[in-house]
């Protein structure tokens, strides 16, 4: 089991566009460990990765930004048969994973924070999406068919 960010009050996302820079801030807000930005402040450090519309572009954008030195992060592809799983029994114990993936309730790509996990049943995400903590299962993010990056420290 991962630990749990609860208590890290949930960000919502300005518009339609801006998750990934909203699930960012809401990361560096969560680790002491790396500087805490905003999220206007990851949109102008980014705004050259991302669309006409102000998306992050996905896969491409998204990778870039989380392989900035700035995170530490390590970063993945997963979907497909992914072992999700196994990798996380490593990565959920040191910080919130940063996730995007195409999520079909928002009919496009998206950016959360998952965070606490429990095995066989779920994840726990910070999703800028209505500025909530939410509970789904793995396959919400990891669905075989969907590609998923993600990264973490």
């Amino acid at each position: 089991m991962g630990k749990s960010y609860a208590h890290i009050k949930a960000l919502a996302q300005p518009d339609q566009t801006a998750c990934w820079s909203t699930s960012l801030a809401w990361w560096t807000h969560s680790l002491p460990k790396v500087k805490d930005y905003t999220e206007v402040d990851i949109m102008g450090m980014y705004n050259h990765l991302t669309g006409s519309d102000g998306g992050l572009r996905f896969p491409d954008g998204y990778t870039t930004m989380l392989k900035d030195p700035a995170w530490g992060m390590i970063v993945e592809e997963g979907g497909m048969g992914t072992q999700f799983r196994d990798l996380s029994k490593t990565f959920f114990k040191r910080s919130p994973v940063m996730c995007g993936y195409f999520d079909y309730t928002v009919g496009g790509y998206h950016s959360v924070a998952l965070y606490n996990f429990k095995w066989g049943d779920g994840v726990w995400a910070m999703d800028p999406n209505g500025g909530t903590h939410v509970y789904r299962s793995f396959d919400y993010y990891f669905y075989p068919m969907k590609r998923t990056i993600f990264g973490y420290i």
